[in-house]
């Protein structure tokens, strides 16, 4: 399969306003992009820019209103394709009296998985996330980045193909992002592929093979880094480069 995901003109509109007076927001206008098996893909784009309306759509949590999505050559709402990714929100949320073990464990027999085979993949997923020190304290006591962490626990658990993560660096401190680096390249060294978003433009530049430009529901582009950052002072200088000369041709 030449690609697992393929966006084909979609497009998503919000409802907003009253019932006397509705009002359609466009969230996605006319997407259309696809990502290849074994890449790293970054989106990136001011906030509202429809970033995490795309990452939702993709993995069925909204349909398009235009447009089609595929994923692994079937629909997002396909059980079969879903089984194959793992997500994680941008605000991940456990209940605070739940250990990071019990929450994966709940997790994991979600997925089928049971007995010492899920014990030990529990195991190795806190100590690939830096949590086995934490592993049996309640949730509550976690600090922001630790609970994001536990959201990347979770989207790993069942050693998924894709991996679609929405502000994965958001809470880390600096160590934490830079644990977080290595955690997508190992996983992209393993043969699987990534999308995520991201304002950390630094991390992004040094992630991704290619990077998409969102503005005002619009893909401005979807080119390897190299290509986009040519002629600008790193991927910020270009991206804003890139949402000024959108505007001026608004």
């Amino acid at each position: 399969m030449s690609n697992i995901l393929a966006f084909d003109n979609v497009s998503k509109r919000y409802q907003s306003g009253d019932f006397w007076h509705p009002l359609k927001a466009q969230a996605l206008s006319h997407v259309t992009f696809d990502l290849k098996p074994g890449e790293v893909f970054g989106l990136v784009g001011l906030n509202g820019a429809g970033k995490s309306t795309l990452m939702k759509t993709a993995v069925g949590l909204l349909r398009p209103d235009e447009g089609s999505v595929k994923l692994f050559g079937s629909t997002p709402r396909d059980r079969e394709a879903r089984r194959r990714l793992g997500y994680l929100p941008e605000l991940p949320w456990f209940p605070g009296y739940l250990s990071a073990a019990e929450v994966l464990d709940y997790y994991g027999r979600l997925h089928g998985m049971r007995g010492k085979a899920l014990k030990d993949r529990v195991t190795q997923v806190l100590a690939l996330v830096g949590l086995s020190a934490a592993a049996d304290d309640a949730i509550r006591r976690y600090s922001k980045g630790m609970q994001q962490r536990v959201g990347l626990a979770q989207t790993l658990l069942h050693d998924p193909e894709l991996l679609f993560l929405d502000e994965p660096m958001s809470g880390l401190d600096p160590l934490g992002m830079k644990e977080m680096r290595d955690i997508i390249l190992a996983q992209r060294q393993a043969g699987k592929s990534v999308f995520l978003n991201s304002h950390v433009l630094l991390e992004v530049e040094r992630i991704c093979d290619r990077v998409g430009i969102m503005h005002r529901g619009r893909l401005l582009c979807a080119l390897p880094v190299a290509e986009i950052v040519r002629g600008h002072e790193g991927l910020e200088a270009a991206v804003l480069a890139a949402i000024k000369e959108a505007d001026q041709h608004a």
